[in-house]
């Protein structure tokens, strides 16, 4: 069962990796819930991922995400990713 579960996570991170180096390709961070800041106060998340999930609304790409929170297009590349590993949001393509 733990194999199985393994090569499922090794997969999804790949395709997470996949997505950050297909070049040509815009994707769109989907929030998968409406976290209030009560998950900040008790420790749950760190503010600065908050920020970045609160900016993603389905609508912006990371580089509108990026001019808005007047933040590096690379670091937000990384909390992106990180927030998509712990499953906080999910990321779709733009056709």
């Amino acid at each position: 069962m733990q194999v199985r579960l393994k090569k499922r996570k090794i997969k999804e991170q790949k395709e997470i990796h996949d997505l950050f180096n297909e070049m040509g390709n815009r994707y769109i961070p989907i929030p998968r819930a409406n976290l209030p800041y009560m998950a900040v106060t008790l420790g749950l998340i760190h503010p600065k991922y908050y920020k970045v999930i609160k900016a993603c609304d389905g609508k912006k790409d990371v580089i509108s995400i990026a001019n808005e929170l007047m933040m590096n297009i690379s670091l937000v590349k990384r909390r992106i990713g990180q927030l998509a590993r712990t499953r906080l949001i999910y990321l779709k393509r733009e056709e």
